[in-house]
């Protein structure tokens, strides 16, 4: 782990171990960071550069060690932890069920004029969701401008993306509920994503791996 960063001129330049560069030929040894240490400074690939480090770019910027937050988050105690969990349980309901009847006008508007195509309304649902939230996350920005914070521009594209595969799936799915009806279309199009991330989750990502997460999901799976 890279605490400091310590640049001192010694003269000529002296052998350097594996672990140190020097920049430019000056002579200045400075840390080489690996991808974890750039994780942990909040470095990117190019900002860790060592000729970077020597010339001053970074002088100034907050420090961020992954220790001291794994400690900030043991030192919550029993009560903190609890707290946290019972929060994401109450965001998990407030979402599922904000999800459960976001189909819910687009049905109604389908029942009501059953001359029109069921997809007339896939374009106005997904314009609201775009503006929407790109209103909230210029609204992140600007907080974040005032604040001091860094906001993470680069997650704006796999979002994006990530929203385009929705319409499609959203297409398919109005036109599943016009043919099926809302209670068997809607249900299987909120169980099919749960098996393909399922899957994901378990086979590529590897994110579940032990026998006790593997077997509770299974069971919640089944109830779902």
């Amino acid at each position: 782990r890279v605490d400091r960063v310590e640049l001192r001129r010694h003269g000529p330049a002296a052998p350097l171990g594996p672990d140190l560069e020097s920049s430019e030929g000056e002579g200045i040894p400075v840390p080489k960071l690996g991808p974890s240490q750039q994780a942990a400074t909040g470095m990117t690939r190019a900002e860790s550069d060592p000729a970077r480090l020597a010339d001053g770019h970074l002088a100034g910027r907050p420090f961020r060690d992954s220790s001291l937050m794994e400690t900030s988050d043991s030192s919550l105690g029993s009560g903190g932890r609890y707290g946290r969990k019972l929060l994401g349980v109450v965001l998990a309901l407030l979402a599922g069920s904000l999800a459960g009847v976001q189909s819910v006008p687009a049905t109604l508007y389908n029942q009501r004029h059953k001359q029109a195509p069921a997809t007339d309304v896939v374009f106005p649902q997904c314009l609201g969701i775009y503006i929407c939230s790109s209103a909230i996350y210029l609204l992140y920005a600007a907080l974040a401008k005032l604040s001091g914070w860094r906001v993470p521009h680069s997650a704006i594209r796999p979002a994006y993306l990530s929203g385009c595969i929705w319409a499609v799936g959203f297409t398919f799915m109005i036109s599943g509920i016009s043919s099926l009806g809302f209670s068997v279309g809607y249900t299987l199009d909120a169980v099919g994503p749960i098996v393909v991330a399922s899957l994901l989750s378990i086979f590529v990502f590897k994110e579940i791996t032990e026998r006790k997460q593997l077997a509770l999901y299974s069971a919640a799976f089944l109830l779902q």
